[in-house]
């Protein structure tokens, strides 16, 4: 979830007014009891073909007659080629000599066709002798630098001109580069146009990743989990010579894992619907239309892919904008809103692999929505049905668990975890107040795949499968060794083994944590506001599975400091689950419902205040709110915090990174 752009979700809200400083007034605080019941589904493959699509899921490619998703690769009979995957590929690229002398984009103040890249050389996709000279790091402005190469695989007869540029978006800010490199399709160029029926490679460094398999090992695992269609991957050693730069010879790039682009070629490699919906996820979280109306902007344009990014054939997005519309029209039929343009047992096993596989950075993003549309081949759209497929895992396996990560950032936001971590996103969020019933389901889901393919002793067998020296050998000289995320005294050799063999222990840690926090209540967003000279503290209501009664205790303080353990402070009886808490000297209130009447105190025109507000059930479990405080000063993270300016003027205007 991106943490500077979160809708505002905040009704029913939570009041606490500060009146020349603070009072009170407002209602509610229990867990709501507007659940719609305790149904939601059964528990495995539980396909139904109904859900008000007119189409039968059997006459549909790539699915079955229960509407599960097929890919024939995950299955006995393979309907298209795989390369080897018992050695790390070598690609060979030669970048050609510029032939202008202009590397420029389009100036988006004019509607002229500036666009000349013709002059670009390799320094202006990674930066020059310059250490603050990053070259290409925004994949969202006009400048996109391409460079024309030729490239070939030793020891096969695949060869090919095209385009290599940079990919990416926050992993441009490092040194090491990831890259999309594109095949120009000729038949009459002399050169083969696919690599095993893909026409580019996008090649991931996966700078963060000590242990650089993490996204191909789930990608491989997917390809034994049904209902879930996987990417192809391979490793990738590159070596590139500059033809601005002959001089320099060939260029020891390191290791890279390929992954499969997924558009209308993924689809028919795969076996399902060429003519389809596939939406790449930038910043979608399922609010309504209302609340994100570029989702009614067309889908190639630059407002639409704010959100989404369509990658199919099809851009059609009357049927997204009634699934939308449904899931957020808080009306008591989610279920059937849900059936219908979802397949539960897709959804609920997208959402069990990312929190068996602790892959938390998927409540807004790295995900793809597929919708096979255009099913008689004369443009009629009656198959409403969306299938979640997964998107960058590299972030996964207890990515902060590693021992560079763990040092940096020994604490986690605490709504990271379990269910919390996609409160923020509503069709999870609906789902789970739609009846016990879901929560059970998608909890028998988690036991199905850890009986199945989703186990420590499976996935050691995937790793074991892989080139790990070879792969170790790469990381441990120039260039990987110099960007490696190292932690340690240990040698580098040391520790990528040391992070390879923990991965296969992340996942019962992150199974048992979900079942840890199942008692907890749901985090909730803060905000403040002026209002007829007093100041407004809100929260929205939180949610409690357990439906247990739920009260708020309130904290307000002129320093994000946090108080050290005192008596009462833990979330559970036990102690086992401490949260430190705002060491507030301003203003503090414990057990709020709405009800409490709050003692007036003064707050200080031109002062800096800091709110926070932990959400207890009657078990005495606890849960921190979304937000989050940056000192920029000490590089130090305050979450659960809002931080907020009380102006000279009497405004009040919420501290945003």
């Amino acid at each position: 979830m991106n943490n500077s752009n979160w809708a505002r979700r905040l009704a029913p809200w939570m009041l606490v007014f500060v009146t020349a400083g603070l009072g009170a007034c407002g209602g509610g605080g229990g867990g709501s009891d507007d659940d719609g019941g305790s149904g939601g589904g059964s528990s495995g493959g539980d396909g139904d073909t109904g859900g008000g699509s007119t189409v039968d899921p059997s006459q549909v490619p790539g699915l079955d007659a229960n509407g599960d998703i097929v890919d024939p690769g995950a299955n006995a009979t393979v309907s298209y080629a795989l390369p080897d995957d018992t050695e790390v590929v070598r690609v060979n690229v030669m970048i050609n000599a510029p032939t202008g002398s202009a590397c420029q984009g389009d100036d988006p103040a004019t509607t002229e066709d500036e666009e000349d890249y013709t002059g670009c050389t390799l320094a202006d996709l990674n930066g020059g002798d310059d250490p603050d000279n990053l070259g290409d790091t925004d994949g969202s402005d006009a400048f996109d630098p391409e460079l024309q190469i030729t490239a070939s695989i030793p020891g096969t007869d695949f060869s090919f001109i095209g385009e290599m540029e940079v990919r990416g978006a926050s992993t441009r800010l490092t040194k090491q580069k990831s890259y999309k490199i594109e095949f120009d399709n000729e038949d009459d160029d002399g050169f083969d146009d696919d690599w095993f029926g893909m026409e580019r490679f996008q090649l991931n460094k996966h700078p963060y990743d000590l242990s650089r398999i993490r996204n191909k090992l789930a990608f491989d695992l997917f390809t034994q989990v049904a209902d879930f269609p996987s990417l192809r991957t391979q490793f990738i050693h590159l070596y590139v010579t500059d033809g601005a730069n002959p001089g320099a010879g060939e260029q020891d790039f390191g290791l890279f894992t390929n992954v499969e682009y997924m558009d209308d070629d993924w689809a028919e490699n795969h076996g399902q619907l060429e003519e389809s919906n596939i939406f790449k996820a930038e910043q979608f979280e399922f609010l309504s239309p209302d609340e994100t109306p570029l989702i009614r902007a067309d889908a190639d344009s630059d407002e639409f892919e704010t959100l989404l990014e369509s990658k199919g054939d099809n851009e059609n997005t009357d049927v997204l904008i009634a699934m939308l519309e449904a899931i957020n029209d808080g009306e008591p039929d989610f279920n059937s809103d849900f059936a219908r343009y979802f397949h539960p047992d897709n959804f609920r096993t997208w959402l069990a692999i990312n929190i068996l596989l602790s892959n938390n950075d998927t409540n807004s993003q790295n995900f793809y929505l597929y919708r096979p549309a255009d099913v008689d081949g004369d443009g009629v759209e009656d198959f409403e049905r969306f299938y979640f497929t997964p998107w960058d895992y590299d972030g996964g396996w207890d990515f902060y668990g590693q021992p560079n990560e763990a040092a940096a950032n020994p604490v986690q936001p605490r709504w990271q975890q379990g269910l919390a971590n996609w409160w923020g996103m509503v069709l999870v969020r609906e789902y789970i107040r739609a009846g016990a019933g879901n929560v059970q389901a998608l909890t028998d889901k988690l036991d199905a795949l850890q009986a199945g393919a989703v186990n420590a002793a499976n996935v050691q067998s995937l790793i074991d499968s892989y080139p790990i020296d070879d792969i170790k050998a790469i990381l441990t000289t120039n260039p990987d060794i110099n960007e490696l995320p190292l932690e340690g005294p240990a040698s580098a050799a040391e520790q990528i083994q040391a992070e390879i063999d923990r991965l296969t222990t992340t996942i019962a840690a992150a199974r048992a944590e979900y079942d840890d926090t199942l008692e907890r209540p749901m985090p909730v967003y803060l905000s403040v506001a002026e209002q007829g000279g007093n100041v407004l503290l809100r929260w929205d209501e939180s949610y409690d599975i357990q439906n247990d009664a739920l009260r708020y205790d309130v904290r307000v303080s002129t320093t994000p400091a946090l108080a050290t353990g005192r008596a009462g402070d833990a979330c559970t009886a036990t102690a086992d689950e401490p949260m430190r808490l705002l060491d507030g000297n301003v203003y503090r209130e414990n057990g709020l419902s709405g009800t409490s009447t709050v003692p007036s105190m003064p707050l200080t025109p031109g002062t800096r205040y800091y709110l926070q507000v932990v959400v207890r059930d009657a078990k005495n479990y606890c849960q921190s709110a979304f937000d989050e405080y940056y000192d920029a000063t000490n590089d130090q993270a305050y979450f659960g915090i809002l931080a907020f300016d009380y102006g000279s003027d009497g405004t009040v205007s919420p501290v945003v990174d």
